[in-house]
């Protein structure tokens, strides 16, 4: 998300942005928990199609990279479940910007995680589904508010194909917060038929059928549909782009497994600038035609990202590409970050933020809302190591004698940065804190030591979400040294714990 542009720039407030014994158990279950996912990945057949009626894991074919293990969020628990395993998103997407609605197919294929006598998925009533079936099979779908059932039994282990046909005028939900730069989340369009979707923490519900919660992640393609001049973008690789009959056809192929919140989709009248390739990776991004100064002014990706790259290890995605829309937010989507149109949003360092989040948050996501600090904590504290890098910051007068002073002000008035209020998510206390944690904890393990496990962390946990306690547990064993109480400290303070 949308950070702090300059430290003390605005007074800590609700619009702020970016932007042991438990040790053995945590890696025995991890340990577990990685030969259940290499025997289930080790059973996938080359074709990726299901069997009717339901197959076996081994039957999710091309998608066992996506398998994952779904919870309950302890935060939002109205959003998302512990029974649907995603595995992969089909999505054939209409945009109607005279009408703005939005009309579609999608095509579901999930792992049952537990026994359920039916299969529930977040989607807004605002979305009316108008045929619904189960590997096949027509079944009648069943509403409550933003919620969908549908009434099949379904058996732990079992992999199965859900496909749904929708339309409606899609609405976007208030968020849980007071931050000002963006009060809503999900599906947005605009008078005039542009249309986005930013939906940390959830809100993707808002225009496809999902499990809308950030443990459970899965693969995508996306066919989008739009009359020209518009152009529909998403997450992933373009591999298709065509014209014809006035309707513009992208079709997009997301290869490693997204958290919901992560995805996202755009309709407008864009152009693609190409930066060509970067230590491999393709680096693009599409700005509306009516602002050609921002052709120019974005070429700063390239070199941000080869420091990114310098700082984080290889950027683990196979391509990088960034879209303008009309919002004063930003967010991190997976391979496609969304930026705001303001100055605020477009500020270089803002940018900086949002393509560290890549790897952490997106490579490695929190599993449970509770922990957003993990990747909002961990971006800041990398833009503030870019700022030092040219020279508008000293990243270590910034912790030792000005975000103290600040400190103290967000964790009284937003509660500990690990156990903040659910009524304000992604306030300043999830941000600044966590960033001195992490330079607080690199002086103590010495910069090169710490640089080296900052690298490690993401790419020991590829394509994966992960909890507070599995991330506790892998510093301390790999830095030698028990940091649970560190992190405990830090994360229950309600004043300045240093």
């Amino acid at each position: 998300m949308i950070t702090l542009r300059t430290l003390g720039e605005r007074r800590p407030d609700r619009s702020t942005r970016h932007g042991s014994t438990r040790l053995t158990g945590a890696l025995v279950a991890i340990a577990a928990l990685g030969t259940l996912v290499g025997t289930l990945v080790g059973a996938v057949a080359s074709d990726p199609a299901v069997a009717a009626h339901g197959g076996s894991a081994g039957a999710a074919g091309n998608y066992g990279s996506a398998i994952s293990t779904p919870r309950v969020d302890s935060y939002y628990p109205a959003h998302g479940n512990d029974v649907v395993d995603a595995l992969h998103y089909g999505l054939d997407l209409t945009w109607h910007p005279h009408k703005r609605s939005l009309s579609g197919t999608e095509r579901l294929v999930f792992r049952a995680a537990k026994d359920a006598d039916a299969i529930p998925l977040d989607l807004s009533n605002a979305l009316t589904v108008t045929s619904a079936a189960v590997d096949g099979h027509a079944v009648r779908a069943t509403r409550s508010t933003d919620h969908l059932s549908l009434p099949v039994a379904i058996t732990a282990g079992q992999v199965h194909t859900v496909t749904l046909s929708y339309a409606g005028v899609p609405r976007p939900v208030a968020a849980p917060g007071t931050r000002s730069d963006e009060s809503v989340l999900g599906f947005i369009s605009k008078r005039d038929g542009r249309a986005y979707a930013m939906q940390e923490p959830y809100g993707a519900f808002t225009w496809y059928a999902v499990n809308d919660q950030p443990a459970d992640k899965a693969l995508y393609d996306f066919s989008l549909h739009v009359p020209a001049p518009y152009v529909g973008i998403a997450n992933g690789r373009l591999t298709h782009r065509h014209t014809g009959h006035g309707v513009t056809t992208t079709r997009w192929h997301l290869a490693s497994p997204a958290a919901s919140y992560l995805t996202t989709i755009a309709f407008g009248n864009y152009q693609q600038t190409r930066l060509g390739k970067v230590h491999g990776t393709p680096l693009s991004y599409w700005t509306p035609t009516d602002r050609p100064e921002l052709v120019s002014w974005l070429r700063f990706m390239a070199k941000d990202f080869r420091w990114l790259e310098h700082l984080l290890g290889p950027y683990p995605f196979d391509t990088l590409s960034l879209v303008v829309v009309p919002s004063k937010s930003a967010m991190e989507t997976q391979t496609m970050i969304s930026e705001g149109d303001t100055r605020g949003a477009l500020d270089e360092q803002d940018v900086v933020h949002e393509m560290s989040h890549q790897w952490y948050g997106d490579q490695v996501t929190p599993n449970d809302w509770r922990d957003v600090w993990m990747s909002e904590g961990m971006a800041m504290y990398v833009q503030y190591r870019w700022l030092d890098h040219v020279g508008g910051y000293r990243t270590g007068t910034w912790v030792d004698t000005e975000t103290s002073r600040y400190d103290a002000t967000y964790l009284s008035e937003y509660g500990p940065m690990g156990a903040y209020n659910p009524a304000d998510f992604a306030s300043s206390n999830v941000y600044l804190p966590p960033a001195r944690m992490w330079w607080t904890l690199s002086k103590m393990l010495g910069k090169a030591r710490f640089d080296d496990l900052l690298r490690r962390w993401p790419a020991s946990h590829p394509h994966s979400s992960q909890s507070r306690e599995a991330l506790e547990d892998w510093w301390s064993a790999a830095s030698g040294r028990d940091l649970h109480p560190f992190f405990q400290r830090w994360l229950s303070a309600t004043r300045d714990p240093s």
